[in-house]
């Protein structure tokens, strides 16, 4: 079995670009948001929602009410449950921040998915956040290029290469389509059967 060698270097692999950091700082800041909703939540001592879904006949629970296509209960809130609840996402929200400003990858995307997980629909950017960043070092690896669109250019051209018999590495193929991408187009020229007349800048006496 022959180990697979990464087009990137190592550190572009565990490491983050500008862009990757920029994402990842702006979860960390919506993260202390909504540790601060966990903050008022406990100041007010707020009751906690529960959702589930319909059981048979499509009716909901006993003790839930229907909304919309889910069903809901309030139940009282617990102090505990609130401090619980800041201290994670705190806790998470600062791993994502030390982690960004070290620029490891495989840290930010730890912490965003315990975070999303935790959170369940309310955490979703957090997951979105930390299955990027996995797709973005997958393609970094095979590819050499963290974008959709360099991505799929290398592996079109790599693709095009084998059908034609030939192997070409990722680093030919990057090298290929960016010299295709810069190459200006042919210029038209007129036909020498018909020139279409100019108009006469001639003034008429």
């Amino acid at each position: 079995m022959t180990k697979r060698v990464s087009v990137a270097p190592r550190e572009a692999v565990i490491g983050v670009d500008p862009l990757e950091r920029k994402i990842t700082l702006f979860g960390v800041g919506i993260a202390y948001v909504m540790s601060l909703g966990s903050v008022y939540g406990w100041v007010k001592n707020s009751p906690t929602l529960l959702t589930a879904k319909k059981v048979a006949h499509e009716a909901c629970q006993v003790g839930y009410h229907q909304v919309a296509s889910l069903c809901e209960k309030s139940v009282p809130g617990s102090r505990a449950d609130w401090a619980l609840q800041f201290g994670y996402i705190f806790v998470c929200a600062t791993l994502m921040l030390i982690f960004a400003l070290r620029r490891s990858r495989t840290g930010i995307i730890f912490a965003s998915l315990m975070l999303g997980l935790r959170l369940g629909m309310a955490g979703i950017v957090f997951l979105y956040v930390g299955v990027w960043l996995l797709i973005r070092a997958y393609r970094l690896q095979k590819y050499g290029d963290p974008s959709l669109f360099g991505s799929s250019r290398i592996q079109r051209e790599m693709s095009q290469a084998r059908r034609a018999g030939t192997v070409i590495t990722a680093t030919q193929a990057a090298e290929k389509a960016q010299v295709e991408v810069n190459t200006p187009r042919p210029v038209v020229r007129e036909s020498s059967r018909y020139t279409p007349k100019r108009k006469s800048t001639r003034r008429r006496k």
